[in-house]
């Protein structure tokens, strides 16, 4: 028989990922809020909400990891495999040039398409290895960043690795280390969850709901940041006009990027201090880090390698 051209889908497992969506629209609708000034709760710093998208992002990870484990049960042609992970890196690379262009100096450098797209690619090489491998190798990734972290890695070409001490200031950060423990986690269930059946009874309507939302998950991802931008930029006048940012809110915005980041909020406070001093005494004003680059702004302020967070 010829490996089918299409891996078996859970509707259960369309549903989670339905659910990791309207989770991921919640963080970001409030996060625009943020942005915007609409809220004055600063949801880029705040660490209650900062778990509640890491939470998110692990799940999109477990869960791409279950769907290639199950892909490759079913007998999926590598070929098949590696086309969906070459749209997912397409799809990454339009969403860093798109937030470059938004945000300058605090684009998307590695971000969660950046890193489904690369432990993808791991776990396809892996796609027949023991689960007991997968496991500790998902065990590896989480503790090498507490050990294997040093200034060695701190130039931003080994940003997308995890192992630097310090990081981009952006809204979106998702290492491969340790991040891609999730996919290889997910991977291990997926060996252990039976293939689908056909189905009984239909599920219910919110179910199919998730579930058919979940199957057009990168679409989504795309797609629903410019469209609550677009609609809450459309609101603004019936909640009153929009403030121009004043001089200090490039600092708020760095300070938030950084944060976001997962870096320490001491050391961010003290990188911050730094870069306005460095800017003061060149004459290009605070308003000059609004476009700094990242990859300058840790060559001029870097901190100790004991400061890692």
């Amino acid at each position: 028989m010829s490996p089918p051209d299409r891996p078996p889908r859970l509707p259960g497992l369309d549903a989670l990922r339905g659910v990791a969506l309207l989770a991921m629209v919640a963080y970001h609708a409030a996060w625009d809020l943020s942005f915007l000034g609409l809220i004055a709760t600063d949801v880029a710093a705040d660490p209650a909400w900062r778990r509640f998208a890491q939470s998110v992002a692990a799940a999109f990870l477990l869960i791409a990891g279950i769907s290639l484990a199950l892909a490759s049960r079913a007998g999926t042609e590598l070929k098949r495999m590696l086309r969906r992970v070459g749209v997912i890196a397409a799809a990454a690379a339009a969403v860093s040039a798109a937030t470059y262009a938004v945000l300058p100096g605090q684009g998307v450098y590695f971000g969660i398409l950046h890193c489904i797209a690369l432990a993808s690619l791991i776990g396809i090489a892996l796609r027949r290895a023991p689960a007991w491998l997968l496991l500790g190798l998902a065990g590896l990734a989480l503790v090498l960043p507490h050990f294997a972290a040093g200034p060695g890695f701190d130039a931003p070409a080994w940003y997308w690795l995890g192992l630097s001490t310090t990081v981009p200031p952006a809204p979106d950060y998702v290492p491969l280390l340790p991040w891609c423990a999730a996919v290889l986690c997910g991977m291990a269930i997926g060996r252990a969850l039976p293939f689908p059946r056909p189905p009984g009874a239909p599920p219910a309507v919110a179910v199919r709901l998730l579930a058919a939302a979940g199957r057009r998950s990168l679409a989504i991802y795309l797609l629903h940041q410019p469209i609550l931008l677009g609609v809450l930029l459309a609101a603004m006048p019936l909640v009153g006009s929009w403030r121009q940012p004043p001089a200090w809110d490039w600092a708020a915005a760095w300070r938030a990027g950084c944060i976001g980041a997962g870096r320490a909020s001491s050391d961010c406070e003290s990188e911050l201090a730094c870069l306005v001093k460095t800017l003061a005494a060149e004459g290009r004003g605070g308003e000059g880090t609004a476009t700094l680059e990242p990859a300058e702004a840790a060559l001029r302020c870097r901190p100790s390698p004991s400061a890692r967070p």
